[in-house]
């Protein structure tokens, strides 16, 4: 609960708020559906840190290097400094770097990643000296390219009970699209990418066995000199799933239909006139393990029914799934005085803070923060409505119990 309070002001002052948070209140009511996919935005930030590894031994040396200390990147991990940390091996180094450390995160401000002057969280079987010499071992073998920091816009869902995932990772297949957009064209080719092309590639999730999901993020920062892109999109695939090319021909002719035909309307004869695109094919090397970190966990533990009990003997009854929430009141006779429709909630972690988002009909929202103490679940009275925070007094907390 104290980090609840810590962070208030933190997350005030470096204005980490996650974008769907900051929504304003909308003319019609939004869908359900809608907003049951910004309910399921798997994380707001992901970076791409490129490398250039010369030869063998410099290569064998970075692995070892990198290997050691991905136990203190789970570390971070699990308290909530990012949600995955992987290294990926280019297939070819056309552009430059031939490694890419890719990790995701809820907010812009990071922490554990080697910036200047600060003291990356360690475990205790890590000691300080021992980081910085790997560190400094680091320096000796790799060159440091840049860093390209990226905005989700966009996403492919799938059903979160079948995971496409395969359980080896080394068979995760990483195809980065970098892609700049043409003098004047930035926004024409956004919403085409939004609106015709995420049908095509949440189509094929749905048909494909060996497609796992696709990303369109806008780049918000990049340092790399030899990269220029607007917008990025990311597809993974799986290599241990193999199709015939009869089948694949197949996939791409139903998920393809009528893209000519919506590209038409809008008066593009070919997306090469909107945008130049360069594209790369990463191979999972090691990364963390997604399932035990900060954001999975709770994810997992707060789901089912809490109870919080008013002095005054009435309750309010919360009934949470993967995605929604769904709220009922009583007086104190245990008498129903509201029951709401359930509503999409968005669990994230904000500089190590478990918080959730509410997003309702009107297309306003609700952003607090959570915690999860000896088996209670507490919830912040001060909010973020609509992206300005509530006057409630931050020390209050509703404590929510489980019930049947």
């Amino acid at each position: 609960m104290n980090a609840i309070l810590r962070n208030t002001t933190l997350l005030a002052l470096a204005g980490m708020i996650p974008f769907q948070s900051q929504l304003k209140a909308a003319d019609a009511e939004i869908p359900h559906e809608t907003r049951l996919k910004w309910a399921k935005k798997p994380y707001n930030i992901a970076r791409y840190y490129h490398f250039t590894v010369e030869n063998k031994e410099n290569e064998e040396a970075f692995l070892k290097l990198f290997r050691e200390r991905l136990a203190v990147r789970q570390y971070q991990a699990d308290n909530g400094k990012f949600q995955w940390f992987a290294l990926f091996k280019a297939r070819n180094s056309d552009y430059g770097s031939n490694y890419v450390i890719s990790l995701g995160m809820d907010a812009l401000r990071l922490g554990g990643v080697g910036q200047a002057g600060q003291k990356p969280d360690l475990p205790e079987s890590f000691s300080q000296s021992r980081w910085e010499e790997t560190w400094s071992q680091l320096q000796d073998v790799r060159t440091y390219d840049g860093v390209t920091t990226l905005a989700l816009r966009d996403f492919t869902t799938s059903d979160p009970n079948v995971s496409k995932w395969p359980d080896d990772p080394r068979d995760i297949v990483l195809t980065i699209d970098y892609m700049k957009a043409a003098p004047g064209k930035k926004t024409v080719y956004r919403d085409i990418e939004q609106e015709v092309f995420q049908k095509v590639w949440q189509k094929r999730l749905e048909i494909d066995p060996s497609f796992v999901t696709w990303r369109f993020l806008e780049v918000i920062g990049n340092d790399v000199q030899t990269l220029e892109p607007d917008y990025v999109t990311v597809n993974v695939s799986r290599s241990d799933v193999t199709l015939a090319k009869e089948r694949s021909d197949q996939i791409w002719a139903q998920v393809g239909e009528g893209v000519g035909k919506d590209l038409g309307k809008r008066g593009v004869k070919s997306m090469d006139d909107l945008r130049q695109m360069r594209s790369v094919t990463y191979d999972w090397i090691m990364g963390t393990e997604v399932s035990t970190t900060m954001k999975q966990v709770a994810k997992r533990e707060i789901v089912g029914s809490w109870i919080h009990k008013n002095k005054d003997g009435s309750s309010r009854k919360k009934v949470i799934t993967p995605f929604t929430e769904q709220l009922t009141f009583y007086n104190a006779k245990g008498e129903i005085v509201q029951k709401r429709k359930p509503i999409p909630l968005r669990i994230e972690v904000i500089n190590q803070q478990k918080r959730f988002t509410a997003y309702f009909p009107d297309g306003s929202s609700w952003n607090a923060a959570i915690d999860l103490i000896d088996g209670k679940l507490y919830e912040q009275h001060r909010a973020i409505r609509n992206g300005k925070w509530t006057e409630s007094n931050p020390r209050f907390h509703w404590v929510y119990e489980r019930s049947e």
